[in-house]
């Protein structure tokens, strides 16, 4: 079977057919399978039905880059896009935008959901994210029942709890469809600045088990310049390189920006490129872009949240047409952004976490590494670790080549504003919503359970503090209610500052 010139794999078929018999699905493959091409599906398909369809994306990059593609396809007309930085033609056919926004559309009953067909989840495994994934449970509890959904997943070892639930709770059944065969295969490395390219037995031997020991290899931060110039004189070109900060991620790249990895010709086409998206985007005041430019100019670039999103988007269409051959990115570059490179590195193996530093966990290693390798361009994608081999635990990298991805656990939470959304809309009736969470669901029934009445107990102790400070007039939103239910985080303290008129005191700086 072919669709946009490709032969589709049988994991494809079977989810064109499911399309076509109008059902909700569940998709589960590896990275760089091709599961876009099956959302691209589900779209005509709506289209053709003169139905509309709902992209949602966990990050606004994976969005960007949706919305150039799409709206090459289809059109300005049909294409819209609203997240949280921007929003253009709200009333398209076919609109991309972050779960947030939808959730948000849900809870407004808004029309915009009125003869939507499908409601595309792209990386639905973002359930797990302990910030944002509660969300993603709202949504799918919550959305209008004739709905139907498409998420897409990179493999999960509870996909078919995952679908049960989203069954259950929606009830339609969910048809499950998974794919563990990667198209271009990967070989993993680790690499070390004084050992050079190492094995597992290598670091066993290396490794000190006394923490103490370990503190001391662990005082110098290797740098980035050699296990780049190890790949690059391999000519496995573009690389990926992953850091875990944003800070590191410019560091790295400033150490790398004396390279020239671009011929004249490219170059120049980049400078034109540019030029064309600075005039586009109105840039030409922006402080960093002439350090910014001669990075781009020389084929190097860096990408995360902390940037200009005009300047990321400049970074993403540089590197989609293969003009950027080394980029320094954070991990959500890795999430569903259609940019596969011939390398991936990865600057370490631990990442803070907001207590604590933790190696990464299977799923996200296989996210990340699957970027290398592209599709009819690759006979197999490098993938390679930085590593301090006396204070790196083998029995972690063990597990990151040949461990199980995770299960996605739910990240249900009830916070204030989560509360005030649906309280104020469902009054008693929301405690029914909370009872369907996916962390309440046990073999295809929603458990009573001790935990669970717990937490039933915090929300009503949620619901009377509310109540007395001001923010619910019984079940009804105050104007303090509104504006704490539509802020995500610190939603209490930012309406109290609001309403309180501390900020009319606030400099700009203070602000």
């Amino acid at each position: 079977m072919r669709y946009q010139n490709y032969e589709l794999d049988s994991f494809q078929v079977q989810a064109v057919e499911a399309i076509d018999r109008g059902e909700s699905l569940i998709v589960a493959a590896p990275t760089g399978c091709g599961k876009t091409l099956i959302a691209e599906y589900a779209v005509d398909v709506s289209m053709e039905r003169n139905k509309r369809v709902i992209y949602t994306a966990p990050i606004k990059a994976l969005s960007n880059q949706k919305y150039r593609d799409f709206r090459k396809r289809f059109g300005d007309e049909l294409v819209g896009i609203q997240t949280g930085d921007v929003t253009i033609n709200p009333d398209g056919k076919l609109l991309i935008m972050t779960t947030e926004i939808f959730r948000n559309l849900i809870l407004e009953d808004s029309h915009r959901l009125s003869d939507i067909y499908y409601v595309i989840f792209d990386e639905i495994h973002y359930l797990d994210d302990p910030e944002r994934g509660t969300v993603w449970e709202e949504s799918i509890i919550l959305a209008p029942r004739e709905i139907r959904f498409m998420c897409l997943s990179a493999t999960v070892p509870n996909i078919h709890e995952l679908a049960q639930w989203m069954g259950t709770v929606r009830g339609s059944e969910f048809t499950i469809i998974e794919e563990t065969h990667r198209p271009v295969p990967l070989q993993h490395y680790f690499y070390s600045p004084k050992f050079g390219i190492m094995n597992l037995k290598g670091v066993k031997r290396k490794y000190r088990s006394n923490p103490a020991e370990r503190k001391k290899f662990l005082r110098r931060k290797p740098s980035s310049k050699r296990i780049v110039e190890y790949v690059l004189n391999h000519g496995q070109i573009p690389i990926l390189y992953f850091c875990f900060n944003r800070r590191s991620c410019e560091y790295n790249a400033e150490q790398h920006s004396t390279l020239n990895l671009l011929s004249e010709e490219e170059r120049l086409k980049v400078h034109a490129m540019v030029d064309e998206l600075v005039a586009q985007y109105n840039l030409q005041d922006y402080e960093r872009l002439p350090y910014l430019r001669g990075l781009w100019e020389a084929g190097t670039a860096f990408h995360h949240a902390g940037i200009l999103p005009a300047a990321k988007e400049i970074v993403e269409r540089i590197f989609t047409e293969g003009l950027i051959k080394l980029l320094f990115c954070t991990e959500t570059f890795a999430l569903g952004v259609n940019m596969p490179a011939s390398a991936v590195i990865f600057d370490e193996l631990e990442k803070f976490d907001g207590v604590d530093f933790n190696y990464l966990m299977t799923r996200e290693y296989n996210q990340m590494a699957g970027r290398a390798g592209r599709r009819g361009m690759d006979e197999v994608g490098f993938v390679y670790s930085q590593i301090i081999p006396e204070a790196t635990d083998p029995e972690h990298l063990e597990r990151l080549l040949h461990g199980k991805n995770e299960r996605i656990n739910s990240r249900f939470f009830a916070g204030y504003s989560t509360i005030l959304n649906l309280y104020s809309r469902f009054g008693e009736g929301a405690f029914d919503i909370f009872r369907q969470s996916l962390h309440n669901f046990r073999k295809g029934v929603f458990a009573m359970t001790k935990a669970y009445r717990k937490e039933e107990n915090q929300i009503e102790r949620r619901i009377a503090f509310l109540q007395s400070a001001g923010f619910l007039d019984g079940t009804n939103l105050t104007e303090k209610g509104k504006l704490a239910a539509a802020v995500s985080g610190y939603e209490i303290q930012a309406a109290e500052l609001y309403f309180s008129r501390s900020f009319d005191e606030c400099s700009v700086m203070q602000l």
